[in-house]
């Protein structure tokens, strides 16, 4: 296993991220959000499984993100993806084993993050979260839906950090899900300033793509053609922010080799 150290960057490395993401899905649009598409298409066809339909998604999400990562390092990379790296946490046992692992601990703290919401709405959230119970979005209720979407969003923090790097760590570098878990966390505290950043400016993004589309709409006179581009919009900012995680683990994440053994260099003549 590789020796592994966090490094802190700057806060402005946050707009760095992402424009080297930008630069890893140019260099093979098609692989990158084939990837992604295959992680949607994967998460939705585990939503329909009878019972577990709510829990499957998030079981196996370390798994599917690992794979994703996978083939955008390849484009980092400048070689050739390959749909075979799209299952790579499914196919060591060793690793699908900590990917799995590491799954349950990420349920859980789905889990905790949709009970604080409880706090914001008493339970609406949770209910349509967790129990499938339909969300009543009417206009009396919109404040309080609100403040349980922030409330999870904060509970949530601290898994999205332990998870950040960890599906990473335990494919690539053979990284118990605990160690793993640790270091992203341990990594994204220190980078804390970075990640606020790159988040910033996603909103910035975002708002000057809904300005950019209202605009078309008042032109034209038709909100459906708002609502026909805003998916593309939504959908390329999503793959962009897998893309701006890789860049991320880049930038933070310090790989070294191991030090060969002292029998590999006693007959080195080199001095």
């Amino acid at each position: 296993m590789s020796n592994i150290s966090i490094r802190q960057v700057p806060a402005s490395h946050g707009v760095q991220w992402i424009k080297r993401g930008l630069a890893i899905m140019m260099a093979q649009p098609l692989a990158v959000h084939g990837a992604f598409f295959f992680y949607l298409l994967s998460t939705l066809l585990l939503q329909q499984v009878p019972v577990l339909g709510g829990l499957l998604p998030a079981l196996v999400a370390p798994a599917l993100v690992a794979g994703v990562m996978t083939v955008i390092r390849s484009a980092a990379l400048q070689t050739t993806p390959s749909a075979g790296q799209l299952v790579i946490g499914f196919r060591d046992p060793a690793a699908r084993t900590q990917l799995l692992l590491g799954g349950v601990l990420y349920l859980i703290g789905f889990f905790i993050a949709m009970l604080a919401s409880t706090l914001g709405d008493g339970g609406m959230l949770f209910g349509g979260a967790i129990l499938g119970k339909p969300i009543d979005a009417s206009p009396q209720n919109i404040n309080a839906l609100t403040l349980a979407q922030f409330i999870a969003l904060a509970a949530l923090m601290p898994t999205v950090f332990a998870f950040w790097f960890a599906p990473q760590f335990m494919a690539w570098h053979a990284m118990g899900f605990a160690k793993a878990c640790f270091f992203s966390f341990f990594g994204c505290v220190r980078n804390f300033g970075a990640i606020i950043v790159m988040f910033g400016s996603f909103l910035i993004i975002l708002l000057i793509g809904a300005l950019v589309v209202s605009l078309f709409a008042m032109i034209f006179g038709s909100e459906g053609i708002a609502t026909v581009m805003m998916v593309p919009i939504g959908l390329f900012c999503l793959v962009l922010v897998f893309c701006t995680f890789h860049a991320s683990y880049e930038d933070v994440v310090v790989i070294a080799a191991p030090e060969p053994a002292l029998s590999e260099n006693m007959n080195d003549p080199t001095p």
